[in-house]
């Protein structure tokens, strides 16, 4: 039978219209519509809510002014030190601003009171005032001393122990010994894999030459006659003294007289040969390959120890410099604390402008907005992650172009859930094509398979036998291998109608569609019977045929026993029918790979649509 063409109005586009991971991606959104929403619309959600629990804030400000501008930082960082212990949990972080190069401090303080926020900022204040008296006092000034004094003791101690007289510049020296070494072990590395080259050449070079090759050859005019004559000679000699001794036809005498035509003969062939001779000496390209083997080996070697003492040369360098990087470290301190203990009577005798009273700024600010924007933009990020997430793990087909992709199956016509009156276009045009590939005077079997109950090949099949009989007024049987058939019959006529032998003697219940009949009793169908030998299946085959125009089969939904995987190799072809959502994807794959390995064959697949699986 030929290869069905795929012609059915209304299908979505094949494969070659392209099939990407976004559309998979739109696919399984649209199938898990409600968890991509909420995973889109929570985040947001919480942000609204927890915006919603908080109060607006007030911001209260003062500005400090400052007489000696290199020391802003610091005295921003010990004003936002004193924070914790003068502001309560409803107010919110301060922030410092350092205005006009340094000498303006901005202080600003948001509370949800206001009267609360200007007290506050006011004993803010008051308490860095106290604090930066006491740091600059004298007794702080002796505690730094102190650990200053310590630090350089431990800085001296380390550099004895690392016999180091400049920790930084036996620190850059050792990173950069430590670099040179890591650069020459790449040129040693390279330099070893090309003399791995080299020495493979020369192996393979040395293996190819022979041993002995052809030296000289001596030719010579003169022919090789003297052993056939000196033969010769002595056999005549042979036979007169024989002649002497016995009588003429004594049968020694004849065998004698053969050895001499024989010694003629040979001395006859020997005068038209020449003499040559082949000398054969030792190969004289041996010693210099095998020379270059050595020297090749001997390189190998030498560069496989330099590379085994650069490695242990850039441990220790390794080793020294992370040594000597840790011993920076209280050096970075003592050079902070002197810094700090120089700029001592700086900032005592600097001193600083403050306010009165602070002043509240005007209007009220509240991180709503900006936490509903997070949270809109975390919602986008969650709900994308979770389409990748749900796209990667589905396992069932939601398009008719990824199922035709995944199978490597040819599409046939897509089936909607509901469709409206009279017979579906896809339906009318497999018919038509299954028409069409059939050879004349030819009855088809054709088969629908599925993986699943509720993938919808038993609506397909009925309405494509209704189609065949009522359309094109061929006489149909649809034989239901996965029910009874009482079920096409609550649709299609009446189940306690008694069933009517056709004239081969196939029972089947008529329908209220002429010419459509519907078989019952799948277990004692011999089409399905596991005990039934392949000449009764091909028997009870040959009658469906002769009885009926087209034979419909409803397959079961998997090839558990070898009676389904014949079947699946007696019929014409088989269809696979796919349902969006609930045809998984591995499951197809074991029943074409079953079919096929049988020596079934597939039109195709034919898309079915309907309720979601759960």
């Amino acid at each position: 039978m030929a290869t069905l063409r795929i012609d059915t109005p209304g299908v979505a586009p094949p494969p070659s219209a392209g099939w990407s991971r976004r559309h998979g991606w739109w696919a399984t959104a649209r199938w898990r519509a409600p968890w991509v929403l909420a995973a889109l619309l929570l985040p947001p959600a919480l942000a609204l809510l927890l915006a919603a629990r908080v109060p607006p804030m007030r911001e209260a400000e003062m500005l400090l002014r400052l007489d000696a501008p290199q020391a802003a930082l610091a005295e921003a960082a010990l004003l936002r030190e004193q924070a914790p212990r003068v502001t309560d949990a409803a107010a919110g972080p301060p922030r410092m601003e350092i205005l006009a190069e340094g000498r303006v401090l901005r202080l600003v303080l948001p509370h949800p009171d206001a009267r609360a926020a200007t007290a506050q900022v006011e004993a803010l204040v008051r308490a860095w005032l106290a604090a930066r008296e006491a740091f600059w006092s004298d007794a702080e000034a002796t505690r730094l001393a102190a650990r200053l004094a310590a630090l350089e003791e431990e800085v001296r101690a380390t550099a004895a122990r690392l016999g180091a007289l400049d920790l930084a510049q036996e620190a850059a020296a050792a990173i950069a010994h430590r670099q040179r070494l890591a650069e020459r072990l790449d040129a040693l590395a390279a330099e070893r894999a090309a003399a791995m080259g080299r020495l493979a050449a020369a192996e393979a070079a040395l293996a190819a030459q022979p041993g002995r090759v052809l030296g000289a050859v001596e030719r010579s005019n003169a022919p090789l006659m003297e052993e056939p004559r000196t033969l010769l000679t002595r056999l005549l000699a042979e036979r007169a003294r024989m002649r002497a001794q016995y009588q003429p036809d004594a049968p020694m005498l004849a065998e004698l007289e053969a050895r001499i035509t024989d010694a003629r003969r040979a001395l006859s062939q020997a005068s038209g040969q020449r003499v040559e001779t082949a000398r054969e000496e030792r190969n004289p390209l041996l010693d210099g390959l095998a020379a270059q083997v050595v020297d090749a080996r001997i390189a190998r070697d030498a560069l496989a120890e330099e590379i085994a003492e650069t490695t242990r040369l850039r441990t220790e360098a390794e080793a020294r410099a992370a040594a000597l990087l840790a011993a920076l470290e209280p050096g970075r301190e003592r050079a902070a604390l002197a810094a700090r203990l120089a700029a001592r009577p700086v900032q005592q005798a600097a001193p600083v402008g403050v306010p009165e009273a602070a002043t509240l700024r005007p209007g009220t600010t509240h991180p709503g907005p900006a936490w509903v924007a997070a949270g809109a933009g975390a919602g986008l990020v969650l709900a994308l992650l979770m389409g990748a997430l749900l796209t990667r793990w589905r396992t069932v087909f939601l398009h008719p172009a990824e199922a035709e992709r995944a199978t490597g199956l040819a599409g046939l016509g897509a089936m909607p859930a509901r469709g409206g009156a009279g017979t579906p276009p896809a339906i009318a045009s497999l018919a038509v094509q299954l028409l069409d590939s059939a050879p004349p005077g030819h009855a088809q079997m054709v088969q629908f398979l599925g993986t699943t109950a509720e993938d919808g090949r038993d609506a397909a099949a009925r309405a494509l036998a209704v189609e065949l009989a009522r359309v094109h007024g061929l006489s149909v049987a649809l034989i239901d291998l996965d029910g009874d058939g009482r079920r096409h019959l609550a649709t299609l006529g009446d189940p306690a109608q008694p069933p009517i032998p056709s004239p081969e003697g196939v029972f089947a219940h008529a329908t209220g569609v002429p010419r459509l009949w519907v078989t019952y009793q799948r277990r004692e169908a011999a089409l399905m019977t596991p005990h039934a030998l392949e000449t009764g299946v091909l028997h009870m085959a040959d009658r469906l045929r002769t009885a009926f125009d087209v034979c419909v089969l409803i397959g079961g939904a998997g090839m558990d026993h070898y009676a389904r995987r014949r079947l699946s190799a007696l019929v014409d072809g088989n269809i696979l029918v796919v349902g969006r959502g609930r045809t998984r994807a591995p499951a197809a794959r074991e029943m074409i790979g079953q079919v096929q390995a049988g020596g079934g064959r597939f039109f195709g697949l034919f898309w079915t649509e309907g309720a979601r699986a759960a």
